[in-house]
């Protein structure tokens, strides 16, 4: 999957649309398609795509929340 940045990139990191709009049901298919991976998988993926600056933390907090 797209990650949320670039599926969404006009929506910022705190922007309602991940609560109540197009990019709701997206982020929560994400969350859980995330956490399924493997741990080298998750490794690969976001080795392959970075969390631009205001989305630092983006992954650890995917992963500890």
């Amino acid at each position: 999957m797209d990650p949320l940045w670039e599926k969404f990139p006009t929506y910022s990191r705190y922007c309602m649309g991940w609560r109540m709009g197009g990019g709701e049901d997206y982020a929560r298919e994400y969350r859980k398609w995330f956490k399924s991976l493997s741990v080298a998988e998750r490794e690969e993926y976001m080795t392959r795509n970075k969390e631009p600056g205001e989305w630092e933390g983006f992954y650890h907090n995917l992963l500890t929340g």
